[in-house]
């Protein structure tokens, strides 16, 4: 009973890290193809009208690479409306699951053939208030296939004194965000052949963990993450993986590496 229990949370757990870190799900890195038009609009890569819709079949993949079908779930992005923040136009996005009683929403613009979204996005573990305002560009389609770039470079997101109880000292949190252009892929979406191009997006974040005193402690804790995904003209994202900093174990046999979303529905306004 209790492993089921647990495998119960930990199945709950992977739904509320897709929500959180799913709006990856629609930006990319960009490009400049030589083989495209010049005059292409890169702005049908990331569709911003509100009305516009999406929805996925979400799985954990093992360490094996096979497909654990077994806790397959929905995922659902919906673009509400425009909005205006921090002196850009841009649009309010809601991303849930079936289930969900509240929506999780984000805000992204795009302008001079870049996407751009809040900071505080990606990094979901900011305490409310803290959050820094201030827009990010995650897609540049001006950039060249196979190029990686730097977005932000130990970014500090904010300082936290220690509680009294715990000490004199404090924690500081940095980011940073880097992007790279892969190779194209085609996808057979809603029985139509389409071509994608892959990107990853990894972000890492950095707390230094400073304590004086009698006994002085200064230590750092290091994370990755990773979105790789594939976007297609008019449709958006067609797939996407994210890859945790850690592993999952459903058992001893059963480890989850990553999860996996496949675009299976979607309307475009």
């Amino acid at each position: 009973m209790n492993n089921f229990k647990g495998a119960k949370m930990l199945k709950k757990l992977l739904i509320t890290i897709s929500i959180l870190s799913l709006a990856f799900f629609f930006f990319s890195c960009g490009s400049n193809n030589p083989f495209e038009p010049a005059n292409e609009d890169y702005s049908l890569y990331f569709p911003l009208t509100p009305g516009s819709q999406w929805k996925y079949v979400v799985y954990p993949i093992l360490k094996d690479g096979r497909k654990y079908e077994e806790w397959a779930s929905y995922y659902n992005a919906f673009i509400n409306s425009y909005v205006t923040i921090l002196g850009k136009k841009a649009s309010e996005f809601s991303f849930y699951t079936p289930t969900d009683t509240l929506k999780h929403k984000e805000y992204f613009a795009f302008e001079d053939n870049k996407i751009y979204t809040l900071l505080s996005y990606f990094f979901y573990f900011i305490p409310q208030g803290k959050e820094p305002d201030r827009w990010v560009v995650i897609a540049d389609f001006n950039r060249k296939p196979g190029e990686e770039w730097m977005i932000l470079k130990d970014f500090e997101l904010y300082t936290e004194q220690l509680p009294p109880d715990k000490g004199i000292g404090k924690d500081i949190y940095y980011a940073s965000l880097r992007c790279r252009r892969a190779s194209d892929t085609t996808f057979n979406i809603k029985g139509k052949v389409v071509q994608a191009t892959q990107f990853k997006f990894i972000y890492t974040y950095r707390i230094l963990h400073i304590e004086v005193g009698t006994y002085p402690i200064d230590f750092r804790f290091d994370r990755e993450e990773t979105q790789t995904y594939w976007l297609a003209k008019n449709i958006g994202i067609v797939q996407k993986e994210y890859t945790f900093p850690f592993n999952f174990g459903i058992d001893s046999t059963l480890i989850i590496d990553r999860n996996h979303y496949e675009l299976i529905d979607f309307t475009i306004k």
